[in-house]
């Protein structure tokens, strides 16, 4: 570092460490000698623009009056100055070794082509994903439709039955309007009916009606037609209880994991 002269010690301590530092140096610069005092050596500088001369000798700083005109404490020593350079050689050389190596460094890093290696890779991954994304769709379109062909059978056994359940309904329900329409005619309101009649297929169906009614056990009939109702009912919920317990699990598609990671980001 630069050596500062120190203002809070006296004259006398400032020659001594002035004598002291110039003692056992090269004195290259001797025969430049103070312009004020002639003979005696240059030993300090002073660093500010507007302290002429800037460069003074042991007896310039020993003058009350430069003390008034100078702040002791700017002072350097000249063989500092020239000591420093010499430092700042050295600092130089190992900057320069510096440098050199910061050059090789940034020599290797852009031979290679680090971002746009990246920005190639992210193009080869995404068309990596949308390809097995497209494979993922049309893999996901097959399983639809073989889904689609499952339910749509169930659907199709289910609308029979459901078919089937309301034909049931319906000649219960024209059985016992035909009960209810026979039940304790005497023969004369049977005969008053049938003069009502103008088609010979009514007619006919009449009598077939009266003579089942009369022939077969009408309570077997009703309690049969019951029963069936009542059985194409439970089988339909059966079915359609069990049909709902089959559910498409998509619990791989919903993952949370979607690629692998070989390192951290």
């Amino acid at each position: 570092m630069l050596t500062m002269i120190r203002s809070d010690t006296s004259r006398s301590d400032l020659f001594c460490d002035l004598f002291s530092q110039a003692s056992g140096e090269l004195n290259s610069f001797d025969q430049l000698s103070c312009s004020f005092h002639p003979g005696f050596r240059l030993q300090v500088f002073c660093p500010e623009e507007s302290i002429q001369p800037a460069l003074l000798c042991v007896k310039c700083m020993l003058d009350p009056e430069t003390e008034k005109r100078i702040k002791m404490d700017s002072l350097v020593a000249i063989q500092d100055v020239i000591n420093r350079i010499s430092a700042l050689n050295d600092l130089e050389a190992q900057a320069q070794i510096e440098r050199d190596s910061l050059k090789k460094t940034m020599f290797n890093f852009t031979s290679k082509d680090h971002f746009g290696s990246f920005d190639r890779h992210v193009d080869a991954q995404m068309k990596k994903l949308h390809r097995e994304i497209e494979k993922t769709k049309e893999s996901l379109d097959e399983l639809e439709a073989q889904f689609r062909k499952v339910f749509e059978k169930q659907q199709k056994f289910l609308r029979s039955k459901e078919e089937e359940l309301k034909k049931r309904i319906n000649e219960y329900v024209v059985d016992q309007e035909q009960l209810k329409q026979f039940l304790n005619l005497t023969p004369q309101q049977i005969m008053e009916t049938i003069k009502k009649i103008t088609s010979l297929r009514e007619y006919e169906k009449l009598i077939r009606t009266l003579y089942q009614r009369e022939t077969i056990d009408q309570q077997a009939i009703q309690t049969a037609m019951i029963n069936g109702i009542v059985e194409v009912m439970d089988d339909v919920k059966e079915k359609v209880n069990k049909l709902k317990n089959y559910k498409i699990q998509t619990t791989l598609l919903e993952g949370n994991e979607i690629y692998n990671e070989t390192s951290e980001i």
